[in-house]
């Protein structure tokens, strides 16, 4: 599939990244900036997602939430804010849809019809507020003020064979 292309058909879908540095970048972002002329500019990644289609149903499948939080993971400090695109299936760029559970970019639309995306933020909020230090890149590992321990581990680097 040729990157950039919007399959409003929804006959083919791009594929997730393979490189966990995608949207996020790793640091080598932040490294240009502090190279650059200004390197006091903050950094904000906006309008990201699983997809740039809003009709890929891999926004409705669970490898939605690890990719989320890969990215957010592999982001760091590096970034002042991440903003997700988006949270509504509002979407008039393309005409609504007509039918529930079509790929939209919403992450949450009525009560227990969530998106995985949803539910990868709210794993996040129920972290505790310190983070310890851990080697997986696909975990966080958090206590709280009461000295409860919480961990949060995802799987984004397996593979989706058919998305159709």
């Amino acid at each position: 599939m040729t990157a950039g292309y919007l399959d409003v058909t929804v006959r083919r879908y791009g594929p997730l990244t393979r490189s966990r540095g995608d949207v996020s970048r790793d640091p080598a972002v932040r490294a240009q900036i502090a190279a650059s002329a200004r390197p006091d500019l903050e950094l904000h990644y906006t309008e990201w997602s699983t997809s740039y289609t809003p009709f890929d149903p891999i926004h409705d499948s669970y490898h939605s939430a690890a990719f989320i939080l890969d990215k957010i993971k592999g982001t760091g400090s590096a970034a002042q804010s991440m903003s997700y695109w988006t949270f509504t299936d509002i979407f008039e760029e393309a005409g609504p849809r007509t039918t529930p559970f079509h790929g939209g970019l919403r992450s949450d639309q009525l009560p227990g019809h969530q998106q995985t995306a949803f539910f990868a933020y709210q794993f996040l909020h129920r972290l505790g507020e310190t983070e310890l230090v851990s080697s997986d890149p696909a975990a966080w590992v958090c206590t709280d003020r009461e000295g409860g321990v919480q961990t949060l581990f995802w799987d984004s680097q397996s593979r989706i064979r058919d998305r159709r």
